[in-house]
């Protein structure tokens, strides 16, 4: 039998306790000290994770977005860049532009379509990595909703061709602790399409089975950073560094409480009379006292010492400028995973004109990628709303990055305008001015202001004709008669008045 030694045992007892009242302080910091157990194990499955793993993923990522300052800037960074005020649609056919937007403004998916429902979208997106949309058939129009990624246990392929997603295996559990097990199309692979191909594809479940019962609703996948089927959430590659950023702070912190603890030094000779020092300076209450002999000194108070003592303040450098070095390191590649530069991260010493107006060209890319992203994605859902491929002439843009100077964005359009007058009566041209002022629905703003036009022509138009009819209209001939008439009466009522006076 080995017995360790006290000191060993009360080492570790103390190690689990400061563990367990870590834990106790909050329940995401326990999770984050189960999570620093190390990095996802891979496995030789699809795209290198185990689907145990990848759901792990997934909550790590959340619990980071909820509870980290770090990542949570990220998400917030590219979420209201990339967003911004949300998406405007212009369509030109008009049966296809009502349809979509009794979908869109149907108050049931306003949820997911407002301008904070499209912010939800991205910021899923971004976290998870995957949104997985279900459009439900009814009889008042497409119902849209998402499904939580941590449900979705399989992604069915054709055999034949990997690229060619035909369904998704869906597993929840209910209130009763029971399992539910539901298939869904995909909507490149809906019943009606599918003898496109000339072939019969028969879709197998996990477990190699025929499936024969699939849900009405049909599924539509957006997977952000993919290389094949699944997405990879924004903050996975930088989790360890906020972690390593959460530690080094922490470790800055405990500095300085340290230092804080004293803040004077007291030094006498000996260690004789360090004690004597001491005691005199002690609180008569720690010696079980029942009347304080040597209260706090009143502010302004004076300091009496001899040559055998000698007061002096503590050192109080903790370094920080160094640390702040070492901190901004372990930040940049946490930045480099997220693609957002250092001085987005609140700290405004290294902000200027500049970052104010302006961005970085990489990230400005990135932003544009993404918005191409959901583009697409409106674009495809609008499809499937419209139950049709030929969407026609459509419109969809965003609100600018940054700021628009609308100075420069004037002068641009009056010189393009004046090198080609027909710009003017394009569409295009004014919907992006528009946009680009910042100005929301501008397709409605656009309709609006293409029908002042034209009431402002119609206007002119009446106006001329009403000239040009003035002016081929003969003059009326003047009553002679009585013209004389009335230049009498005024001399009558004119001599009245001299003979009066």
């Amino acid at each position: 039998m080995i017995i360790k030694p006290k000191r060993m045992r009360k080492t570790k007892a103390q190690a689990v306790g400061k563990l367990l009242e870590e834990a106790i302080h909050s329940s995401a910091e326990l999770e984050l000290a189960l999570e620093d157990k190390g990095w996802v194990r891979f496995s030789g499955e699809e795209e290198g994770l185990q689907t145990v793993d990848r759901m792990a993923l997934i909550k790590r990522s959340r619990i980071h977005w909820r509870f980290d300052p770090l990542a949570k800037q990220a998400i917030r960074i590219w979420v209201d860049y990339s967003v911004g005020k949300g998406l405007n649609f212009s369509i030109k056919d008009s049966t296809q532009s009502i349809r979509v937007t009794e979908f869109w403004e149907d108050r049931r998916n306003r949820v997911l379509l407002s301008s904070q429902g499209q912010k939800k979208l991205a910021r899923r997106l971004l976290v998870d990595g995957d949104v997985f949309f279900v459009i439900f058939p009814t009889s008042t129009g497409p119902l849209l909703r998402t499904i939580d990624p941590l449900q979705i246990a399989n992604i069915i392929t054709d055999p034949n061709d990997e690229e060619r997603v035909l369904a998704y295996e869906r597993r929840f559990f209910l209130a009763d602790g029971g399992e539910k097990r539901l298939f869904y199309r995909d909507w490149t692979a809906e019943a009606t399409q599918a003898g496109e191909d000339e072939r019969v594809v028969d879709i197998k479940d996990s477990d190699g089975k025929l499936i024969t019962d699939f849900e009405e609703a049909i599924v539509y996948h957006v997977a952000y950073d993919s290389i094949k089927h699944w997405g990879n959430g924004l903050l996975v590659p930088g989790i360890a560094w906020s972690r390593e950023v959460k530690n080094f702070m922490e470790a800055r912190v405990s500095i300085v409480r340290s230092l804080a603890q004293f803040a004077m030094k007291l030094k006498g000779k000996t260690a004789g009379a360090v004690n004597k020092l001491f005691k005199q300076l002690q609180s008569s209450f720690q010696t079980g006292a029942t009347k304080e002999s040597n209260p706090p000194a009143a502010p302004g108070s004076t300091w009496f010492e001899s040559e055998g003592a000698e007061l002096s303040h503590m050192p109080r450098d903790t370094g920080a400028g160094n640390a702040k070095d070492d901190a901004n390191q372990i930040k940049l590649m946490f930045c480099s995973a997220v693609g957002v530069f250092l001085h987005y991260f609140g700290d405004p010493s290294t902000g200027n004109l500049a970052t104010a107006t302006a961005m970085e060209l990489p990230m400005l890319k990135q932003f544009q990628s993404f918005r191409e992203l959901w583009t697409d994605t409106y674009r495809d859902l609008f499809a499937i709303v419209l139950e049709t491929d030929n969407l026609g002439k459509m419109d969809l843009d965003w609100p600018p990055i940054v700021e628009t100077d609308f100075k420069a964005v004037a002068e641009a359009v009056s010189k393009m305008v004046t090198a080609l007058p027909e710009l003017k009566n394009l569409d295009e041209i004014v919907l992006k001015v528009i946009t680009s002022l910042g100005i929301r629905n501008a397709s409605e703003v656009l309709k609006e202001f293409k029908k002042l036009k034209k009431e402002a022509a119609k206007k002119q138009e009446d106006q001329a004709a009403e000239l040009e009819r003035q002016r081929q209209t003969p003059p009326t001939l003047v009553d002679q008669a009585k013209v004389e008439s009335t230049l009498r009466a005024v001399k009558e009522l004119r001599e009245s008045i001299e003979s009066a006076g």
